[in-house]
């Protein structure tokens, strides 16, 4: 119950730091905003992105960011609460997210192969990153919706444990 309530805090949090008019999103670790939680034991650090597609929303879309230790300038997006996978990386270095296909996400990262992920101009609009359908309006002849905002840029990583074998 105090996990589900710092949650909300943090939410509470966050939607007031934002204006009306501003798609609304933000990272954290259950605990602070722009957090990061480390898992030495499982070679990953991960942060929650929580996320509404358009201002008239009344809840919180929400996705895993995963960094892993074998790969530390990618950071990995994970849908853990609809479809079970993972949906694109955003590379660190490059400043560059890279998106996969439908047909091409899996539960497990080890089952993707490199030359699936598609290398976007742009970060990704958040109506495209969710299953949920956006209350806005398409505009005709594009994927984006009418005051679509892009993906957030992560917040910068945590450094790497020295010793990831406890």
């Amino acid at each position: 119950m105090t996990h589900f309530r710092t949650n909300a805090l943090l939410i509470c949090l966050a939607a007031t730091c934002t204006t009306a008019n501003a798609q609304e999103q933000f990272y954290t670790d259950g605990k602070t905003i722009n957090g990061w939680k480390q898992w030495p034991k499982y070679g990953l650090d991960e942060t929650y992105h929580f996320a509404k597609l358009s201002p008239r929303d009344t809840f919180w879309q929400q996705q895993i960011a995963v960094r892993r230790y074998d790969q530390p300038d990618k950071i990995f997006f994970y849908d853990h609460l609809v479809t079970r996978t993972f949906k694109g990386y955003y590379d660190i270095s490059e400043g560059r997210y890279y998106t996969l296909p439908d047909r091409f996400r899996r539960h497990r990262i080890r089952d993707i192969r490199p030359e699936w992920f598609q290398p976007l101009d742009d970060m990704p609009y958040l109506h495209n990153m969710f299953k949920k359908p956006c209350q806005n309006p398409i505009v005709k002849g594009t994927q984006k919706a009418v005051g679509a905002a892009e993906l957030a840029t992560p917040p910068d990583p945590l450094p790497l444990p020295v010793n990831t074998d406890q």
